[in-house]
């Protein structure tokens, strides 16, 4: 038997098998409210407070794109016991981002910012192969790193690529989409 300590501060909750005849979930976030440090909204599956902060400038809506999160790397510490195993601290996480929608207001009004070190509060993607109208809610300070990629022949397109980044210890949650929002 193993001699560990969890203090039982997390309680594992029994694990569920999808009700639809085991169905999977496919991949693909298709568009995404970014939310600024200084939004107001207290419910993020409300339509209604998503809409009033894009009218406030304290959101925007960016539609037609492509990201995914991959597998985020942990951050852990020593332990401090001895012949003890390392302690999980956070996790660093990523999300790749690709918009075609290449046009001067963007690169310079839109992105430059965000790629200037601006960070935003909070993001929800829409899931595309999610048929139970969910989007992906990250509640974080996210960074974004890339830029404009121009290819070096015409058999390619002009995009934005880019990396989010963002700390945290658990995954981005899965939570009702806002009615009227990427509709």
């Amino acid at each position: 038997m193993a001699n560990c300590i969890n203090y039982n501060c997390d309680d594992l909750q029994p694990h569920t098998i999808n009700p639809d005849c085991g169905e999977l979930l496919l991949g693909g976030l298709s568009d995404a409210v970014i939310f600024d440090c200084d939004h107001q909204v207290t419910d993020f599956t409300n339509g209604t407070q998503v809409l009033a902060e894009i009218a406030a400038s304290r959101a925007w809506l960016v539609q037609n794109i492509k990201v995914g999160i991959p597998l985020p790397s942990e951050v852990e510490m020593d332990a401090l016991k001895a012949c003890g195993t390392q302690t999980l601290v956070t996790y660093n996480r990523t999300a790749t981002w690709v918009d075609g929608n290449v046009n001067n207001f963007n690169t310079v009004d839109f992105y430059a910012p965000l790629l200037g070190g601006r960070t935003v509060g909070a993001i929800i993607f829409k899931e595309c192969g999610n048929t139970d109208s969910k989007v992906t809610y990250i509640d974080a300070e996210i960074s974004f790193r890339g830029g404009k990629i121009i290819p070096d022949n015409n058999n390619d397109l002009q995009r934005y690529e880019l990396t989010l980044k963002w700390k945290s210890k658990y995954d981005p949650e899965s939570i009702n989409e806002p009615v009227g929002v990427f509709s």
